[in-house]
């Protein structure tokens, strides 16, 4: 009994993320964690990772619910984990959450002894002390701590110390997630009794062992379980496959989403990606890829052809399980074999039944035997009938048992409706008219968005949600309502009921060929909306053929939301003529209105304002600045917009959204400092300046101006925006310049000036100190790159033509490097062919600094060159240099990696495949005693480059060059045993991931059809600055 409850109350909280990663980002994330979440990644477990720097004391509500969202927490112990308070109050919640939620959580000692955690001792009892000063006067929050801490350390879990191999030590503790996954996915299902026989014998179906592509079908009629099969199938088999997809609701799907959105997604599931150049490619790998594609409630076998081709587009050994209630709609797919669900017998019908009725009462089960029985003659073995109608009962007296059977035994025939329908008859009548609005309108949708909407007409939708909850008519998976068929079909047919002739005369019309007859007569509906006192939302949305308004707009009252989304035709909005207090949301979107009344001021609880793709719109009022409550406004694409008023700076928008208002010209003066808006996009508009007074906008962060063609200059007054983060200039042509004191935006972290006209940078540039991208991506009249911000990550200039001078850093930046603690640093230069030698040069000497210093565990460079650059001192034609003497540098203990380097030349070919491929690398020494040993690294390198999703290949010979940190693999415990090495070799092999660990390539074909390499060369690398490099020169 306590396995169960536990499981119940795991069911009890939604979930979303299967595992959560509780770490100390300082001691892991750049070692064990991102080899671990890779690996979770790969197995599809969808994971939550805080990537945030963890500041403050308390973890924000976000991160709260994540927590709470989650099925199994993965807790890494490392050195200093104790010092975080973040870490901490993250381990009381998930401590909390396994004590109500039953969840399950996998302790990681990660170069840390079990003893110490638990005992707090060593390094963990430096951060207690620290603790009891800083939170001395909130001793109980402390000692909370230190008893979370004791607690979880007992528990059963991993240590490093014992598994050395840190890639062995993630397979173990994926493997163990797994099973936890697996063994929660069939708890998680309970509600369908015996499913445990029908995975098997589905299972012996699929044959999983045979090479061959199967395709199977599940057949049975609504309320059997199909869907939940379907998910425990997927749950149970996906890691026996390369790739998986599970596409449930496919019917109500291919109505909301449309057949291409369907297959983009479940594609893009199975290949991991969400976009390709080449189509064809695409097919290509899924040939080769061993796939599960799960395809649930399909009803039309020709739309079935078109979702999945044939199943010769599918890899060897690939499953395929569709669901129908219509055993001829699989037949007519070819299935190879069919699975029908059968009616539950007596005794798992009564289990079932059970469950739902009585919980984990057992005494009252006895008690209400023969009521019981009852209750199953009707319900004819069907789990949803059981659920709903053990879940009506549950708690009830036994008159009111009887009494409801009384209603059972009165109906002529007694179907599943009526079964069904009992649970509706128990709400009252608000909450039957909730029920009635999902089944009609609100099914698949946001639960925040509909418990508002509905809030808006008047119900208690929050209590109203719960009790459908409750009563299993609803569920809730990743905030969105879940409604079985069966139960949406009793809630339509109790509306239809209600006038089974006269459509027009019902309370909910949600049958789009019933309204269409409707309105075109002009029968049964009252025209007259102001006759309707109590109104409080209208959807008139894609009402194609409307094109007046049909009412006195502030004749109703107590209107909150008006959608008239879609409306085409509609090409005036009305006066209004008296205020309007309650009105608080307006969607035109998609409608032909030329212009606003200035009497939209009238609208003052208005708080949300969409226009978006109003193609016809010319003119927004200046009245809109009276609007104290709007807070969302949505203009964008607006096609022949050409001004706004600048009283909508009065406004307390946070956002300026006018991206694809195609014909804006002229962007208005600000007459004040503004302290709302912090986002402004003027993506594709024709605005040649912005104002002088620009800078009013004093709390802006981003600024995205990209594919303005028109811009010719940026203010002066933009190097007042103290918080500007990130400025996006890319492609703007005929931007020649940017102020020249650009240098003092000292927020600004991301700039692209990508696609632009820019013939140089200024100097100032240099003191961006915040800057972490640099984007000049295809700057065509770009000549000179100054000295770049010290601080830099990435800077990305691929395609500039004409550029001849690169400065760099000079010597005189290296201490700023050794303290930047930046981590990593790319930069790529491709293409640019013109560079003169000094440039050449100080790019080379910029490689050396950065990567000799102990600062940058990660760097890469590409560059024009036919050469390894001289300070290599291990170099050779061809993919590899193996090197047999001089092995100095593999029993020095100031070893910290190596700079490799490959001259890759371009690939004589024309096939999309090759041209388009990746390759990997491997390092690799021979001991005397037991043979070869490879140095382990997931890194992927390309014959292309990809930027702005669009694929560079090289125009002539280019040098790459990166570092390997060997840091990494000792702070994992993992020992090289270079100190034995006799040989040492580094070579450039195929790329391949091998099915259980990444770290080793398998050959898959010839290199030479996958890169041409012309020479490759290695470095030492060496603590304290005192390498092989800087001897060499």
């Amino acid at each position: 009994m306590a396995e169960s409850s536990s499981s119940l109350a795991a069911s009890a909280s939604p979930t979303r993320y299967e595992v959560f990663l509780n770490f100390r980002g300082e001691d892991t994330r750049e070692n064990f964690i991102s080899h671990l979440y890779a690996a979770l990644e790969r197995k599809h477990i969808e994971t939550y990772i805080d990537y945030r720097l963890q500041r403050g004391e308390e973890i924000s509500p976000a991160l709260q619910t994540a927590i709470e969202e989650s099925k199994i927490y993965v807790l890494v112990f490392s050195e200093n984990y104790a010092f975080s308070t973040w870490c901490l109050n993250e381990l009381t919640k998930i401590l909390d959450c396994k004590k109500r939620y039953g969840r399950d959580v996998i302790p990681v000692f990660y170069k840390v002894h079990p003893t110490i955690v638990r005992k707090q001792e060593e390094r963990y009892k430096e951060a207690f002390e620290e603790h009891k000063l800083r939170f001395k006067e909130d001793m109980g929050k402390v000692q909370g701590w230190k008893d979370a801490l004791t607690e979880a350390a007992g528990l059963s879990g991993w240590d490093s110390n014992l598994i050395r191999s840190e890639h062995i030590l993630v397979e173990e503790i994926i493997d163990d997630i797994l099973k936890k996954l697996n063994r929660y996915s069939v708890s998680y299902n309970q509600g369908i009794i015996g499913i445990e026989k029908h995975i098997e014998e589905i299972g012996s179906l699929l044959d999983l062992e045979s090479p061959d592509i199967r395709t199977i079908g599940i057949c049975g009629m609504g309320g059997m379980g199909k869907s939940t099969i379907s998910e425990q199938l997927y749950h149970t088999l996906a890691v026996k496959f390369d790739s998986h997809s599970l596409v449930l609701d496919v019917q109500e799907k291919l109505q909301r989403e449309g057949i291409h959105n369907i297959i983009t997604k479940y594609r893009s599931e199975l290949l991991k990606e969400t976009s390709s150049p080449h189509l064809s490619y695409y097919n290509e790998r899924l040939k080769r890829t061993k796939v599960l594609l799960i395809l649930d409630d399909v009803t039309d076998s020709t739309l079935l052809n078109k979702l999945i081709g044939g199943c010769d587009r599918f890899g060897l050994g690939s499953r395929i399980i569709i669901t129908s209630r219509d055993r001829q709609v699989l037949k007519n797919a070819g299935t190879d074999d069919i699975y029908e669900l059968k009616e539950l017998n007596f005794y798992d019908s009564l289990k079932l039944f059970n469950l739902h009725a009585f919980k984990q009462n057992s005494s009252k089960e006895i008690t209400y035997m023969d009521l019981s029985i009852k209750v199953l003659r009707y319900a004819k073995g069907v789990p949803l009938a059981l659920q709903s109608l053990g879940s009506l009962l549950y708690g009830r007296q036994k008159e009111e048992w009887e009494s409801q059977l009384q209603k059972l035994e009165k109906g002529q025939d007694v179907e599943t409706f009526n079964v069904l329908k009992l649970s509706y008859d128990g709400l009252d009548e608000e909450q039957k008219n909730i029920f009635l609005e999902i089944a009609c309108f609100y099914r698949g949708h946001n639960e925040i968005v509909v418990v508002e909407t509905l809030k808006d007409c008047g119900f208690s939708s929050e209590i109203g949600m719960d009790v459908l909850k409750d009563k299993c008519l609803i569920s809730i998976l990743d905030g969105r309502i879940v409604m079985h068929d069966l139960i949406q079909e009793m809630g339509q047919e109790i509306v239809r009921k209600e006038c089974p002739q006269h459509p027009g005369k019902r309370s909910r019309l949600f049958k789009a060929d019933e309204i269409h007859e409707i309105l075109r007569t002009n029968k049964g509906v009252p025209l007259n909306f102001q006759s309707l006192k109590r109104l409080c939302f209208i959807d008139l949305s894609n009402c194609s053929s409307l094109t007046i308004f049909p009412f006195d707009l502030s004749e109703i009252k107590f209107l909150k939301k008006l959608r008239l989304s879609g409306c085409s035709k509609l090409e005036n909005f009305p006066e209004i003529e008296n205020t309007m207090e309650d009105l608080a949301v307006l969607l035109l979107d998609c409608t032909a209105i030329h212009t606003l009344p200035s009497s939209l001021y009238r609208l003052v609880g208005l708080q949300e304002l969409s226009l978006r793709s109003c193609s016809n719109l010319e003119i927004i009022p200046s009245s809109i600045g009276r609007l104290t409550r709007l807070c969302k406004l949505d203009i964008t694409y607006c096609a022949s917009l050409q001004t706004f008023p600048s009283t909508i700076f009065k406004l307390k928008l946070r956002k300026l959204d006018l991206c694809g208002c195609f014909k804006l010209r002229t962007f208005p003066e600000i007459m004040e400092p503004t302290q709302t808006f912090v986002h402004i996009d003027l993506t594709k508009t024709l605005i040649k300046e912005l104002p002088s007074s620009f800078g009013n906008l004093v709390k802006l962060r981003s600024l995205q101006l990209n594919s303005c063609s028109a811009l010719e200059s940026l203010p002066n007054s933009i190097v007042n925006l103290k918080h500007l983060c990130k400025l996006d200039c890319s492609g703007c042509y005929k931007l020649t310049e940017i102020p020249r004191h650009i240098g003092r935006l000292t927020s600004l972290v991301e700039l692209s000036l990508s696609e632009s006209g820019i013939v140089s940078l200024p100097e100032s540039i240099a003191h961006l100190s915040s800057l972490k991208s640099l984007d000049l991506s295809d700057c065509k009249k770009l000549e000179c790159i100054p000295h770049i911000p010290p601080f830099l990550k990435q800077l990305v200039a691929l395609d500039c033509t004409s550029i001849r001078g690169v400065m760099l850093n000079s010597n005189s930046l290296v201490p700023n490097l050794s303290n930047s603690k930046e981590g990593f640093f790319r930069f790529h230069f491709t293409n640019a062919q013109q560079l003169d030698s000094g440039a050449r040069a100080n790019i080379e000497e910029d490689a050396r600094l950065r990567m000799s210093d102990d600062a940058y565990g990660s760097v890469c460079f590409c560059f024009p060159g036919s050469a390894v650059p001289h300070w290599f001192p291990f170099r050779n034609e061809g993919p590899s240099v193996s090197i047999n003497e001089d092995l100095s540098f593999c029993s020095d203990d100031k070893l910290i990696g190596f700079a490799l380097c490959v001259v890759l030349g371009v690939l004589d070919t024309n096939d999309i495949k090759s041209r388009y491929s990746s390759f990997g690398y491997s390092l690799k020494f021979e001991c005397d005693d037991d043979g070869t040993h490879i140095i382990p690294n997931n890194d992927v390198l390309n014959n292309y480059f990809t930027w702005g999703y669009s694929p560079r290949l090289l125009d002539k010979d280019h040098i790459f060059m990166w570092k390997f940190n060997l840091e990494s693999l000792r702070r994992r415990g993992m020992n090289l045993r270079l100190c034995d090495a006799r040989s040492f070799t580094f070579e450039i092999s195929p790329y391949h991931y091998n099915s259980q660990w990444p770290d080793y390539y398998s050959v898959v074909n010839e290199l030479k059809s996958v890169v041409k390499i012309k020479e490759c060369g290695m470095c030492p690398l060496y603590s304290s600055g005192s390498n092989v490099a800087e001897s060499s020169r």
